[in-house]
């Protein structure tokens, strides 16, 4: 499950603005916590195409 555009729109205004050295963008922060919930798979488990887990845990 990923999150489309206009369902990432309608929730962006709700979620923090990123500051300083941010390496994921929020899109795919939830999208990987999407994954992670749906799935139960530890973070380190989580595709490659989230990113590096210690940055999405972190």
């Amino acid at each position: 499950m990923k999150l489309k555009e206009h369902q990432y729109h309608g929730i962006e205004k709700l979620l923090p603005k990123q500051r300083g050295n941010i390496k994921i963008d929020n899109r795919n922060m939830l999208n990987a916590l999407l994954y992670w919930c749906k799935n139960g798979c530890s973070w380190r488990d989580l595709p490659s195409e989230f990113g590096n887990w210690h940055v999405i845990v972190n």
